[in-house]
């Protein structure tokens, strides 16, 4: 078609059955040729890699058939794509496995026992907060008096009906925020263990001055939405100072997703260091646990004071 186009309008236009005669004759000599070009051209981009599927004909060598070419060339690019994904993949897998492998996976699964997924109903509010439905997640931090540790910002400062939700889907109420710190984003909820048929636990507070950047960590929370969904992370900073609303944070290899505030982050022991506070797309800065634990007693010594 090239060469008809190209024809000057002063050449006679040339035999049709001659011409395809003379083209057949040349591409019979040219078709080794190219055919070895590109064996070499594939042989040195993929080097060690097999060109071939299971049960595939090896790359075949010469032939009239320009179709046979064709239709090889397209099997080797698509045996190079779907390696590359495999490739791919499996790095992708075994990545995700080294981020959290020394975490062991019965240990999750209990701790899920101490998160809560927390639904709030605003009707009435104070300040700038919103009327509506709201959800998120909290820890459970003293299973005796009941009470549930989450981030200020998810628990508010309005009155509200409060919806607590367990592992195993029972739901009772619960009545707060009694106590919040808006320097430190956190809050506490109550509810009263004597309505809960379902086992629960108490999560352990411990320092998060111990930890160490890239110690492994997880968070379990209401991520997406979905309850109770897990995700592995690594430590990446220890000192951060957020001075604009925390005045000190970590921050972790975590992404931001709605419904995650509130949720626990732990240790590779099981012990919670921090709650999330603020993140992109990318990374996710965590309040530190010490005050969460300071004012953890001074509820505990109200509750002792008030049976008292």
């Amino acid at each position: 078609d090239r060469i008809m186009a190209e024809r000057q309008p002063s050449e006679p236009m040339p035999d049709s059955e001659a011409f395809r005669s003379a083209f057949n004759a040349a591409w019979s000599e040219l078709q080794p040729v190219f055919e070895a070009m590109v064996k070499e051209k594939i042989a040195s981009k993929f080097q060690n890699k097999t060109l071939t599927q299971p049960n595939q004909d090896p790359l075949p060598e010469s032939s009239t058939n320009t179709a046979k070419t064709e239709d090889f060339l397209k099997e080797v690019g698509e045996s190079d794509e779907t390696s590359s994904e495999s490739d791919k993949s499996e790095s992708d897998s075994e990545a995700g496995d080294a981020a959290h492998s020394s975490i062991d996976p019965a240990l999750v699964t209990k701790l899920k026992k101490v998160v809560v997924n927390i639904e709030q109903f605003v009707q009435y509010t104070l300040g700038s907060e919103n009327v509506g439905a709201f959800t998120g997640t909290g820890v459970i931090v003293d299973k005796k008096n009941g009470l549930i540790l989450t981030n200020l910002h998810i628990a508010g400062q309005s009155p509200q009906r409060v919806k607590v939700t367990f592992e195993n889907g029972d739901t009772c109420s619960a009545i707060g925020p009694l106590h919040n710190d808006p320097w430190h984003d956190l809050a506490f909820y109550k509810f009263d263990p004597e309505s809960v048929e379902c086992e629960f636990d108490e999560a352990r507070l411990t320092t998060s001055f111990d930890l160490k950047e890239q110690d492994e960590v997880f968070m379990i929370g209401n991520n997406d939405g979905e309850g109770y969904s897990v995700k592995y992370g690594r430590v990446t900073n220890l000192k951060l100072n957020r001075g604009d609303r925390h005045s000190s944070a970590f921050q972790t290899s975590f992404d931001r997703t709605g419904g995650r505030s509130g949720s626990p982050i732990f240790d590779v022991a099981g012990n919670v260091v921090g709650l999330p506070m603020r993140g992109t797309e990318t990374t996710s800065f965590q309040t530190r646990t010490e005050p969460d634990t300071d004012h953890l007693a001074q509820l505990i010594d109200q509750e002792h004071k008030q049976l008292k």
